[in-house]
């Protein structure tokens, strides 16, 4: 053991356990220079290499990205195995994570460093049980999960490519089974159905692919789709049944329905999808290849020319002899619904370009469109920046002007875009828009939406797209910014006024989830949520939507719909209360907890010393109100008895601590205090949930698990349906995650993929 352990270090190359300067793998020249097998720790080499199946090269990371334990990229062996790739020799990557939630969160961020370097990346565990180790795993497992390496690249890298877009399509497939309204749905339905048929085309363009054995692999029981196809069947109502013809050389129509044409193809694309991630990559090629020429590629073009036919006879809204009925059905199911779409999702040329496509591919299903859009990208922050640098406190009228230039900017390329694709677009300004607000500059409140020129452009055909985040006073005619989440709120004035169905939100996540995406990876993404818990979130710190953009949906009852512009995911539904009777009723198997959120832009004041008298806290807070600033937190302890004083703390935007410094010195002299304290490295965690309010413990859980991170609790506040604390900002992120966690809230795959913006 001494001589061991005296001898033993790691290999320079791959980071391997190793006698000398390099292991015996990477001094063997007959291994395959081409691939390198990434693993978690050297232990997994030896699993590996017990199989005999693979021949290349391994990398071993040290760990794996969890950030309960604060392990990130930065203390993996990341940057060495980047440095690797620049030898252009190797052609594939084998990533051999462990399947669990650290395995899959490694495995997701090393795919995203690695796609774009045109390499071919693949996952080796796909046959393990889901929690396991690859040091357990058996030989047979193991080479099983191997078994795609006998493939050529070509044929692997068809096989990732459809296996994504099938994942995509039955994903996407059984949200839309979800949609509460037809028209929403359809128009989804033609766009995945379109891509799955992409796909089947690919696949019937390749070589015969053969089957390994006579009979299939067990790969478990079918897929059970009978819910799946009840819900079609309700949501498409009059038009789920057609006619087509099913063989064109021997032309007999046959009646169908697409309820049943969409579960007969999610049953044989997930069976193929199992033979995939059971390891089985030929199996599962030929499989699909199979079933696409015999079933489900017949089914999907039926099915498409049914749905195009729903679409035309409502977009030509021309009366056809003996066709009245189905012009109405088409009709009844086909609804506005204006869009917005946030600063990642418009944030370069390409970027621009997929909105503009979504866009028109909504107004070729029929509807009428409007949208409101962001400045690109870090825009706004960049102009913040360039303003301050010329001026430290720039008249806010003029910085109102300045900032405002990001959103036209955004506005005209979207419908220069448009224009290049077919359709017409016209791009309004706020104020053109008819978005009156009142005369506070940097955060003005939008007092009417009057859409007069709008509903001009939208009965003459165009596409409108309006500049979001602006307006203009009604009493000054100056021209006014919303201030942060300005653009979301505009959409959903627009959607308002308009008497819109619902309001969508674009944004560089797939939805609302359970907490951010980039503290927790293992988060889950939210179905439904009702507008008290999303305002409750949206005022903690959740950045996906703006808290005045869900009053102002309450206030309406405009249901507002988070998807991401980077993905066909079906997102989150934000509508409801939770005194509804239907929301008591779905809430009662629900999860108790909604989610997380965290807020790192709030500062902590604290008054120490205040005289114990009446009016003097009103004093404090009649000051505050006078500088405009909104406060959070307020916390006054008992008074001492000797002094009969006492200290007053609150917490507030951090944006907002020079002025209530100044406004609150000022009453010194006044009130006496002893001393004015400013603390601005704190942060905010709040747990949110309506199932707490008939759910005793949920306090104590939540502390408890705050105490086991080791994180000290410095304020407290609660509402109905939340519980917030104040920590130390440093402490933030392992708050999140433990709360997280001790709810039962993570899920068992990566769910959450952020595809851009910088968070800032």
């Amino acid at each position: 053991m001494l001589v061991v352990k005296e001898k033993a270090r790691f290999c320079s190359v791959c980071g391997n356990v190793s006698e000398d300067e390099q292991c015996r793998i990477c001094r063997d020249p007959r291994r395959d220079d081409s691939v390198i097998c990434v693993v978690e720790e050297a232990k997994d080499v030896v699993a590996v290499e017990r199989t005999r199946e693979f021949r290349g090269r391994y990398h071993v990371l040290g760990g794996a990205i969890s950030p309960m334990e604060g392990i990130g990229p930065d203390q993996l062996r990341v940057r060495e195995l980047l440095a690797r790739l620049d030898d252009s020799t190797v052609q594939e990557i084998i990533l051999a994570m462990d399947p669990n939630i650290e395995g899959d969160a490694t495995a997701t961020y090393l795919r995203r460093m690695l796609d774009p370097m045109g390499l071919t990346v693949t996952r080796l565990a796909s046959g393990l049980p889901v929690g396991g180790d690859l040091e357990y795993a058996d030989e047979v497992t193991l080479g099983r999960a191997g078994a795609s390496s006998a493939l050529d690249p070509e044929s692997r890298r068809l096989a990732d490519e459809v296996a994504a877009s099938v994942g995509d399509f039955l994903q996407a497939l059984r949200a839309i089974a979800r949609e509460s309204t037809p028209g929403a749905a359809i128009p989804l339905l033609l766009v995945e159905i379109s891509q799955v048929l992409l796909t089947g085309a690919r696949l019937g363009a390749q070589r015969e692919f053969t089957p390994r054995e006579l009979f299939q692999p067990d790969v478990g029981p079918e897929a059970d789709v009978d819910d799946l196809r009840l819900r079609l069947a309700e949501l498409l109502g009059d038009v789920d049944t057609y006619s087509f013809v099913f063989e064109p050389y021997e032309p007999e129509v046959v009646e169908s329905q697409l309820s049943d044409d969409f579960a007969t193809m999610a049953a044989d694309l997930e069976n193929g999808l199992r033979h995939y991630r059971n390891g089985d990559v030929g199996e599962a090629l030929w499989w699909w290849q199979f079933s696409y020429v015999s079933s489900w590629g017949n089914l999907a073009g039926a099915a498409l020319n049914a749905l195009l036919s729903v679409v035309s006879h409502s977009a030509l809204d021309t009366d056809i002899e003996g066709e009245e009925e189905l012009l109405d059905a088409a009709s009844s199911v086909l609804d506005s619904a204006p869009p917005k779409y946030g600063g990642s999702s418009v944030a370069d040329a390409a970027a621009i370009k997929r909105v503009a496509q979504r866009i028109v591919e909504t107004r070729k299903a029929g509807h009428d469109v409007v949208v409101a859009v962001s400045a690109m990208g870090d825009t706004t922050d960049e102009l913040l920046e360039l303003a301050e640098g010329v001026s430290p406190l720039p008249p806010a009228r003029e910085l109102d002007m300045l900032l405002t230039a990001g959103e036209r900017i955004s506005m005209a390329l979207v419908a220069m875009a448009i224009s290049d694709l077919g359709l017409t677009a016209q791009s309004f300004t706020g104020s053109q828009a008819g978005v009156i607000t009142d005369a506070v500059h940097g955060k003005a409140k939008i007092i009417d939406v009057t859409p007069g020129r709008i509903s001009k452009a939208i009965d003459e055909g165009h596409v409108v797209i309006v500049a979001g985040f602006q307006g203009v006073s009604q009493d000054t005619k100056e021209i006014t910014t919303l201030g942060r989440g300005g653009t979301d709120t505009t959409a959903v004035a627009l959607a308002a006024a308009l008497d819109a169905d619902v309001c969508e939100i674009y944004t560089d996540v797939d939805g609302v989830f359970t907490a951010d995406p980039r503290i927790v990876p293992s988060a889950r993404k939210l179905d439904r949520v009702t507008y008290e818990e999303m305002l409750e979130m949206a005022a903690c710190g959740a950045k996906i939507l703006h808290l005045r953009c869900v009053e102002y949906a309450r206030r309406y009852d405009i249901p507002i719909h988070v998807r991401s512009s980077f993905s066909r995911l079906e997102g989150t539904v934000v509508e409801g209360s939770i005194t509804d009777e239907a929301h008591q009723e779905a809430s009662m198997e629900a999860p108790i907890i909604a989610g997380v959120a965290h807020d790192r832009s709030e500062a902590k004041v604290t008054l120490t010393g205040v005289p114990d008298k009446i009016g003097f806290a009103a004093r404090v807070f009649e000051a505050l109100a006078e500088a405009q600033i909104n406060l959070d937190m307020v916390v006054q302890n008992v008074s001492a008895v000797a002094t009969s004083r006492t200290d007053i703390s609150f917490t507030l935007p951090r944006s907002d601590g020079q002025a209530a410094m100044t406004a609150l010195a000022g009453l010194r002299e006044e009130i006496g205090f002893d001393s004015l304290l400013y603390d601005d490295q704190v942060g905010k965690v709040s747990l949110v949930g309506a199932g707490m309010r008939s759910h005793p413990g949920v306090t104590a859980k939540f502390f408890s698990s705050i105490a086991d991170a080791g994180v000290n609790i410095g304020m407290i506040s609660t509402s109905e349906i939340r519980i917030s604390v104040i920590v130390d900002e440093a402490d933030v992120d392992a708050a999140v995650a433990a709360a997280h966690t001790a709810f039962d809230l993570d899920s068992s795959e990566v769910e959450a993929v952020v595809y851009g913006g910088s968070g800032r």
